[in-house]
């Protein structure tokens, strides 16, 4: 189950933590590493809140077998992300680090795309096209790209995901013989 609430909750978590480089300076490594490690943590604690919340309301069980593949199918990008962070930290390149991230979290998606919907894999296309962007725009697009992409990416999945939930059942009429 793919969460609609948390998508809108999320994009809203990455828009605020881009907006507060209006007032931050995104070049302090640790002004931009803490801004950003809230952000995810943030957003992992709502991700899980309203996972376990929508397979509680659905009635089923929330550790299955795909649960854990999509889990072990994020660890590898989880762990790149996390060593190219240290290795940015480390040489004073944190501003490229968003088109970094993006291209880490395009991978994840698309390992997890075998046990989920479409958009899945399509969001996984998306953020690797703009990690790619992110990059070769620079550090100066950085902050921004973050709100744009980490932020409007999750806002557009949770309006789709209410869309696409509100719509009813069609009926599905049987084949003439």
């Amino acid at each position: 189950y793919l969460s609609a609430r948390a998508g809108l909750q999320v994009g809203g978590i990455a828009v605020a933590g881009s907006l507060a480089f209006i007032w931050l300076d995104p070049t302090a490594p640790f002004t931009f590493g803490a801004v950003w490690f809230a952000v995810f943590w943030l957003s992992v604690g709502v991700m899980v809140h309203e996972q376990v919340r929508e397979v509680q309301a659905a009635g089923v069980p929330l550790w299955t077998r795909p649960a854990r593949e999509i889990v072990r199918a994020l660890v590898p990008a989880m762990t790149m992300s996390a060593l190219l962070s240290l290795h940015a930290f480390m040489h004073g390149r944190h501003l490229e680090l968003p088109g970094v991230w993006m291209l880490c979290y395009g991978v994840g998606a698309l390992a997890t795309s075998t046990y989920a919907p479409p958009v899945v894999f399509q969001m996984g296309v998306a953020f690797m096209l703009s990690g790619a962007l992110t990059l070769w725009l620079g550090p100066a697009w950085s902050t921004a790209m973050m709100g744009l992409v980490f932020g409007g990416g999750h806002l557009a999945l949770g309006v789709g995901l209410l869309a696409t939930r509100r719509r009813p059942l069609r009926q599905v009429k049987p084949a003439a013989i």
